[in-house]
């Protein structure tokens, strides 16, 4: 795709409208001007502009349609008509076969900011499908485009996104490096998003960095963040990030072993959240294991009752996660038969959404029942049915080299070499 000079321009509309140059003539232009424009030659200012798009639209009006041109779509260069089209494009929820075309426009023209929002939109189409690899290149051209014409004002979102992305990726993984990755980039959408005033931002980084501490096992450094993010929150009067940070900070007190103290944050919150179910069933759900965690397991009971009746029939991936939960009661017990049927619910509901991280968990707590009741049968069996599920899935391969070694060990316990080999054998 090309784009015309003013001169060209005016003659292409000119002769579409079968007018000739003397017809653009007044007092301050000449045919001869006029045609030097045209060619190339010459210059035009803006009220000689005004005068010949007027001329222009006339003419269009006369012949029964409307031109609709004025002073401003004649002065653009070629440049900033191609930088005018591809932003009108972007903003108007272009495909990617859109974007692609943008693109080569951006380059032919040497549009930087161009080329850094389509980055960034191919960068959202692909996080909105949850392909966090694509998703992250994209954001990272972005970034590297943003800086290059001195334009920080999106980059507390996409470093806040590519954290988002390392976050994700390291879902069935733990790699304290890769976390340390995730880290860096919400502490520079942080650096950003204080620097430009962009409170979202802000706030969204802080706590995803104190979540990630929290993962990682560093209760102080979490809580630290929590508390910047808990005084952003009151500051702004946001009541739900104030109630996050309570739970994050309970959470983190529970991992940390004070479990007094996560107890009594999260009492102080079912206070005050009476009426509001989705934070309600974390809080029960939370509850539910700490009491199970301490065996207290008529208290831990009560507790996912009561988040599970909070989501029946409403919430499936939230119910599921309770039925997991739960069954860690059973099998503290030796309840196994209870225990199992919670798993296998969960397990069951998780499927119906596809949302594996808890299908793999329910999985392996099969497995380890299994283990103990020494039912050979049930475990291989469950081994080879988590496999089926993820086999020839790229982002499962620790999971899947994890299963087939296991496979390998339970045969040479029963001294079936050949079992062993063959497990073994895949692997390699």
């Amino acid at each position: 795709m090309f784009f015309l000079t003013t001169g060209e321009k005016i003659k292409n509309l000119r002769k579409k409208l079968g007018m000739r140059q003397q017809e653009l003539e007044d007092k301050n232009m000449s045919r001869a001007f006029i045609s030097m424009v045209e060619n190339g030659k010459r210059g035009l200012g803006k009220e000689n502009a005004r005068s010949i798009a007027e001329k222009l639209n006339n003419k269009a009006s006369k012949l029964g349609f409307n031109l609709n041109i004025n002073e401003e779509y004649l002065l653009r260069t070629p440049k900033e008509d191609a930088e005018f089209y591809c932003s009108e494009k972007l903003n108007n929820n272009p495909t990617i076969d859109e974007i692609d075309v943008i693109l080569k426009i951006a380059n032919d023209y040497n549009l930087i900011k161009i080329k850094a929002e389509s980055y960034k939109i191919l960068g959202d189409y692909a996080f909105e499908i949850n392909d966090y690899k694509k998703a992250l290149i994209k954001y990272m051209i972005s970034i590297d485009l943003y800086k290059d014409i001195g334009d920080y004002s999106l980059l507390p979102y996409l470093y806040n996104k590519i954290g988002f992305c390392k976050l994700n990726l390291l879902e069935n993984t733990m790699n304290d490096l890769l976390y340390r990755e995730a880290i860096f980039s919400f502490k520079r959408a942080n650096y950003y998003a204080e620097n430009l005033n962009d409170l979202e931002s802000e706030k969204y980084s802080l706590y995803n960095i104190a979540k990630i501490y929290k993962i990682l096992n560093e209760w102080e450094k979490a809580l630290e963040f929590i508390e910047k993010y808990s005084i952003l929150c009151s500051k702004n009067n946001d009541k739900k990030g104030c109630i996050d940070a309570a739970i994050l900070k309970a959470s983190c007190y529970s991992k940390k072993g004070n479990k007094e103290k996560a107890i009594s944050l999260y009492e102080e919150l079912i206070k005050n959240l009476t009426n509001d179910e989705e934070i309600l069933w974390v809080v029960y759900n939370n509850l539910g294991i700490i009491y199970t965690q301490e065996n207290n397991f008529d208290k831990g009971k009560e507790f996912f009752n009561k988040a599970e009746n909070i989501v029946k029939g409403k919430n499936i991936k939230k119910l599921a996660e309770t039925f997991i939960e739960k069954s860690v009661i059973y099998i503290k017990q030796m309840l196994y038969e209870d225990a199992l049927y919670f798993i296998k619910e969960g397990i069951k509901l998780s499927l119906e959404i596809n949302y594996m991280p808890l299908v793999i968990k329910g999985y392996y707590m099969l497995i380890d029942i299994y283990s103990l009741l020494n039912d050979f049968i049930n475990v291989r069996n469950t081994y080879i049915n988590l496999l089926n599920l993820i086999k020839n899935k790229e982002e499962y391969k620790n999971d899947i080299i994890k299963i087939y070694s296991n496979l390998a060990l339970l045969y040479l316990k029963r001294n079936d070499i050949e079992m062993c080999k063959k497990y073994l054998s895949i692997i390699s």
